[in-house]
């Protein structure tokens, strides 16, 4: 029965052409769908930068102006206490002069003799600080003028164990005999001066300087 049906079926001209129509417009759409128009491909390109020869690197620039103040930083840690220093010296005028130490001072004696020579003119210098021990009398010293001689190099200088007398104004007295290791002068603390007197109006004056031994 099934041979007689498709022996039966006859196909048409028309339905022929029609089926060809149609898979000919669907063939179309497909093959529009797999083309892609030249404004998208061009865009998906990259261009290609032709890079020349390297020139010389260019002058430095000027320097740039200081940047605004940072923020303060934290505070440090506390440092470690330091070594204790040594005791300075207090001055305490009845503490002795320790060796090499010098103090100065100023003197003057004067008056009138009317006989003209003879006699003497005397005066005593108390040292602002003691000494240890007595200057020899024999490094006494008269400089009688001068500014400086052997053991007294200058005004307010003095060799260790001497005394100094810049005796810098004077007339009519010579050179004066000085005292620091009798029995009637306490040498820790000053000496005793005597200047011979040469004419009427006898003077002396000036500083002195005494370094303890």
């Amino acid at each position: 029965m099934k041979k007689a049906l498709v022996r039966g079926l006859r196909v048409s001209p028309a339905l022929v052409v029609a089926m060809i129509a149609l898979m000919v417009a669907l063939g179309g759409v497909s093959s529009a769908a797999r083309i892609s128009t030249p404004q998208a491909s061009v865009a998906k390109k990259k261009p290609k930068v032709i890079r020349g020869p390297r020139g010389p690197r260019g002058p430095r620039g000027l320097r740039g102006l200081p940047g605004a103040a940072g923020a303060k930083g934290d505070k440090g840690d506390k440092g470690d206490k330091g070594d204790k220093g040594d005791k300075g010296d207090t001055g305490d005028p009845s503490k002795p002069l320790k060796s090499g130490e010098s103090v100065s001072g100023a003197f003057s004696a004067g008056g009138a003799n009317s006989a003209g020579a003879g006699g003497w003119l005397g005066v005593g210098i108390t040292y602002s600080r003691p000494l240890a021990a007595p200057i020899l009398d024999a490094n006494l010293i008269d400089t009688r003028g001068a500014l400086s001689v052997p053991h007294c190099p200058g005004i307010g200088q003095a060799d260790p164990g001497y005394l100094c007398l810049y005796n810098t104004i004077y007339d009519s007295v010579d050179p004066a005999y000085m005292y620091s290791q009798e029995s009637y002068v306490d040498g820790k603390v000053g000496v005793v001066i005597y200047f011979p007197v040469s004419g009427s109006r006898p003077y002396a004056g000036g500083t002195y300087t005494v370094t303890a031994p």
